[in-house]
């Protein structure tokens, strides 16, 4: 993907490729996805004042909706970062803490292992059963989930990376804390189900948070879930007006490249598109409805020329326009005549009808390119001569590591692993002398163990405050004993105070939600 770097947006990148008209239907495709997300997002927000002020749904549509929209319209890039970081954060802690309390009210490995075998929900047989409606439907559902197709949003960040190096790291982080993140969500639906409660779908969320959530912390879940919402409204309010000035309004000619006229356009279309994303958050009940209605006019219209391209095939703009306007008919086609008889969805038949008629054409036809690749391979070549340094760098470590294991070598490596700035120690300190205090106020155990949990946290968190202090201080240490223990000391505090004290806190100190959330979060 380094030859698409610079550019701004799905648009751009497949109109410098096939042409403005291309460019013009990816940017209409686009905008009409980042509707539907953002009326999910209004959609769910509504719900939140709701049922927690008590307000009519419909005004509380209108409310959430005027929120979201001039919070994006007015915030820029900044509100997207700062949401983004603070709802890290809040569902970081939240998700996990609330897996825990529920499994320690209702959760019992026989009660998971019962529902697993015998609950009809989760048969695998319902999977063969094709004359299940919902069998159907949600097999249109996974095909749409495994196509891996950038959403305007998402490419968009991509792009603004520095190079594909930084998009890869962050890739590799978001993996893991996602993969976590839904291993908690599945983990405490299965826990409900288990509980044999009847709820009603619809209403879950609000169902948990008035029931499991304690005080102080159902604020802090509330917040949560409004940042994530605003986050997430964010990101795709401002890719969707930023594609509508970059790649419809100057293709076809308006502002004359007037940055001022431009800035103005960007602001006024975020606010349009929040008004369409409320008007479909009204229309539409169902957020699974909402989110494939927006799937179906992108997906298969310009998300497999798209995928296609990232692969390296490049083909002539009248095949990708064809391909295009064979999805978007056999969408409409689909939709109107045949979903009733097999409700798979319009995305799986028009996905297979774009695919089929680019081939068709582009080998048929006779058409240039086909498989090329990246236009230029330097950043590939170099991507790959890097990795393999690296498993020759992992593979001489291990093979050196029984030679060069002694406490000199141990003492040299933490070192080189150390932060060196003042500043780095009093972030450090301030976080572990917070999180021990709070740690050590928490926390209710039986009266008879009363006495040696005093005692044990006084302790844990005593020598916590002495090893803090005299890092915070190192240096005033004698410095030929500084320059060489420094790094080892820094370790060994880290895991001390961040780890090993708050794991021990938490074992011991009960099923506090805020014992829980400080372990979490440190």
């Amino acid at each position: 993907m380094q030859e698409f770097f610079g550019k701004l947006s799905v648009a751009e990148v497949m109109g410098d490729l096939y042409g403005k008209h291309v460019r013009i239907v990816t940017a209409i495709c686009s905008i009409i996805r980042s509707s539907t997300a953002i009326a999910m997002q209004i959609k769910v927000f509504s719900t939140m004042f709701n049922h927690f002020l008590d307000i009519d749904s419909l005004y509380a549509t209108l409310i959430s909706s005027m929120v979201v929209v001039i919070y994006s319209a007015f915030g820029g890039i900044r509100a997207v970062v700062f949401t983004d970081i603070f709802q890290a954060l809040a569902f970081g802690a939240f998700i996990p803490t609330l897996a825990i309390l529920i499994w320690s009210m209702f959760g019992s490995w026989k009660s998971i292992v019962n529902t697993v075998t015998t609950n009809p929900i989760l048969d695998y047989k319902i999977l063969l059963d094709y004359n299940n409606q919902n069998t159907l439907k949600y097999y249109g559902v996974f095909v749409y989930c495994i196509l891996p197709c950038f959403s305007p949003a998402m490419f968009h960040r991509v792009l603004i990376a520095r190079n594909t190096v930084q998009a890869v790291s962050a890739f590799k982080v978001m993996i893991s804390m996602y993969l976590l993140f839904c291993l908690f969500v599945g983990f405490i639906g299965l826990t409900l189900l288990s509980s044999h409660q009847t709820i009603e779908a619809n209403n879950l969320v609000p169902y948990i948070i008035d029931s499991y959530a304690y005080t102080g912390f159902k604020g802090l879940v509330i917040i949560g879930i409004s940042a994530m919402i605003m986050s997430t409204a964010d990101s795709w309010i401002n890719s969707a007006s930023i594609i509508f000035v970059n790649d419809l309004c100057k293709p076809l000619g308006l502002f004359n490249n007037n940055q001022k006229l431009e800035i103005i356009a960007v602001r006024a279309f975020a606010i349009s598109i929040g008004v369409l994303g409320l008007c479909m958050a009204l229309s539409q009940q169902n957020l699974l409805g909402i989110l494939l209605f927006g799937a179906s006019f992108y997906t298969p219209i310009v998300g497999i020329p798209l995928l296609f391209t990232i692969l390296g095939f490049r083909t002539t703009t009248r095949v990708i326009l064809a391909g295009m306007a064979a999805a978007v008919s056999t969408t409409f086609v689909w939709s109107k005549y045949f979903n009733a008889a097999l409700p798979i969805g319009d995305i799986i038949p028009a996905t297979i009808a774009n695919f089929t008629v680019m081939m068709i054409m582009h080998y048929g036809l006779g058409e240039p390119g086909g498989w090329v690749g990246p236009s230029d391979r330097g950043p590939l070549n170099v991507l790959k001569e890097k990795r393999k340094q690296q498993i020759n760098t992992i593979s001489s470590f291990f093979k050196s590591l029984a030679i060069n294991l002694s406490w000199n070598n141990i003492c040299a490596y933490c070192n080189n692993e150390t932060f060196r700035g003042k500043h780095y120690y009093i972030e450090y300190a301030a976080v572990t002398i917070l999180s021990l205090m709070v740690m050590s106020l928490c926390g209710q155990v039986e009266h008879k163990a009363a006495s040696v949990w005093l005692i044990t946290k006084i302790s844990i968190t005593l020598l916590g405050f002495i090893i803090t202090t005299l890092l915070l201080y190192n240096k005033k240490w004698n410095e030929d004993f500084r320059n060489k223990y420094l790094g080892f000391i820094w370790h060994i505090a880290i895991f001390y105070t961040l780890v090993f004290s708050n794991t021990l806190l938490t074992l011991i100190g009960g099923s506090s939600p805020i014992l829980l959330m400080c372990f979490i979060l440190t």
